[in-house]
């Protein structure tokens, strides 16, 4: 679908935490953080913003050449996610308690992912995925988010290992999913808690079944121990335009622990290449221009969230771009885009001034774009506040309210 075509909102539920107070691009002091955005394809991209949110603060940085991240962070709890431009943003954050100095993965999934509820979030996700051969279960213990899936814990199947030639256990979880054509990668992240400290007959294996032939992309045998939170990646050329099943198995011959939390599963373009390098994004519910990281940059953003009585029930992001002298500067194109999808608009389609767009905002979270000149990027913005808040002037009783949330954003020439 054409970029400047608004495309679905389906999928607009990514909750980043609420009720921020002010934005800062400064770092305070605390603990030491740091971490690596990677691609689809396992490797580190540059360039792609990390998003942290706390309770009243946002903060943000920006990967170097190789992907990584680095800064100093008061300690609280906080909600990660990486954002760059060409790439799809996962449903849900990563959510982090920061007491110590750490070290954090964020992944990247390409801009269409064929596999289906592959972060595992959604309340239908057992709509998308088979369980065969035992029963992969749901988990709190997630890498992103809130859901993961795990197998090896579960009722199962019983086999006869020809590995060793005991009796033995297997679990799948099968999505069927056509293979795209444009460099097709499999990636998925993975967590393994067994007793094993030498390899004992219980694996993970990720397989392909095309034409009902199986396909060993990880054989028997490879991954069977992890200390922590792992990327899988696999190179799926050979098949590509083919309709296959994709298969996760763990099989455990052993009478040993052995289970393998699964998340972020994704198939799609891991080359997808990135656009120049968009500004920082920044927002700030309270009236408080944007901390330029742009030193050269054409325009100024601030913003403001509206009061209950400006606001009166909407959820719109109104967007105007002024000169110095705060004229309306028509003609403008701003990209607004979320979790799911874009849309370019311009200025100038309001008479009441000539710099004026408006966008209806649904559920989730939204960055503002400037596109003809050069400018920090705003969001992400929200409506999804769950307080009400009354404004007695009028007759609308709730001015603001749940997903019923409007933002000012103003960006001005310099």
């Amino acid at each position: 679908m054409n970029k400047y075509i608004l495309i679905t909102l389906v999928g607009l539920w990514l909750i980043f935490g609420l009720g921020a107070k002010e934005n800062s691009n400064a770092l305070a002091s605390g603990a030491t953080i740091s971490g690596k955005v990677v691609d689809a394809s396992g490797h580190g991209v540059a360039g792609a913003t990390v998003f942290v949110r706390g309770t009243d603060m946002i903060y943000n940085f920006v990967t170097d050449g190789n992907g990584s991240w680095a800064g100093t962070l008061p300690l609280e709890t906080y909600n990660f996610y990486a954002v760059l431009a060409n790439h799809a943003v996962w449903s849900q954050p990563q959510q982090v308690q920061v007491n110590a100095p750490l070290n954090l993965l964020l992944t990247l999934p390409p801009s269409t992912n064929v596999v289906v509820n592959g972060d595992f979030e959604a309340p239908e996700t057992w709509q998308a995925w088979q369980r065969l051969n035992g029963q992969a279960i749901a988990t709190t213990d997630a890498f992103d988010g809130q859901m993961a899936a795990r197998l090896g814990e579960s009722p199962s199947e019983e086999i006869t290992c020809s590995q060793n030639g005991q009796a033995g256990k297997i679990w799948s979880l099968k999505q069927t999913v056509t293979i795209p054509n444009d460099s097709p990668t499999l990636s998925f992240v993975y967590r393994i808690a067994a007793d094993q400290q030498t390899f004992n007959y219980a694996w993970l294996e990720v397989v392909l079944l095309v034409n009902g032939q199986p396909q060993y992309l990880v054989p028997w045998g490879k991954l069977w121990q992890t200390s922590d939170w792992n990327p899988g990646s696999q190179d799926l050329m050979a098949w590509r335009g083919q309709t296959v099943d994709l298969l996760f198995q763990v099989v455990n011959c052993t009478s040993d622990r052995f289970a393998v939390t699964l998340d972020r599963i994704s198939l799609g373009n891991a080359k997808s290449a990135p656009s120049p390098l968009l500004p920082t994004p920044t927002p700030a519910p309270n009236v408080t221009p944007i901390a330029t990281t742009n030193p050269n940059a054409d325009y100024i953003p601030a913003v403001r969230r509206l009061t209950a009585c400006e606001n009166s029930g909407n959820h719109h992001l109104f967007i105007y771009v002024e000169d110095k002298n705060g004229q309306g500067i028509p003609n403008i194109r701003l990209r607004v885009y979320w979790p799911s999808g874009e849309v370019i608009i311009k200025t100038g389609t309001k008479i009441e001034h000539a710099g004026l767009v408006d966008f209806p905002m649904f559920k989730g979270s939204y960055w503002v774009q400037l596109l003809d000149g050069t400018s920090d990027t705003v969001g992400p913005l929200t409506p999804d506040i769950p307080q009400n808040e009354l404004c007695e002037k009028t007759d609308n009783p709730v001015g603001n309210s749940l997903y019923h949330y409007s933002y000012k954003i103003v960006y001005t020439k310099k």
